[in-house]
């Protein structure tokens, strides 16, 4: 009990707040130790990594299938698939001449 009394007569911390000290001291220590954890696990980091990686990928994957079938399902997304096809086929039939006459 001489704990207690100290906090009275010198001005020293008594029981009770030493151990309150004790006890936040530790609360501290412990949210510390987690974020160190957290961060030297580098598996996980990179798991998360690559998760957010694939879902920003999925996203601009259904982005650019939208624009996609909103272009050719429109009059110039049709004239461009013609143009585009009708390129393909001209140098098709350039290359099969070509090898046909040497």
């Amino acid at each position: 009990m001489t704990g207690a009394r100290a906090s009275h007569d010198g001005g020293r911390p008594g029981l009770q707040e030493l151990r309150a000290q004790v006890e936040q001291s530790r609360e501290e220590l412990g949210r510390t130790v987690e974020e160190l954890a957290a961060r030297t696990d580098v598996k996980a980091r990179a798991r998360r990594s690559a998760t957010e990686a694939k879902e920003h990928m999925a996203a601009r994957t259904g982005h650019a299938k939208e624009q996609m079938a909103a272009t050719v399902g429109s009059p110039r997304g049709k004239a461009a698939s013609l143009a585009l096809g009708a390129a393909a086929l001209l140098v098709l039939v350039m290359l099969a001449r070509r090898r046909w006459h040497g």
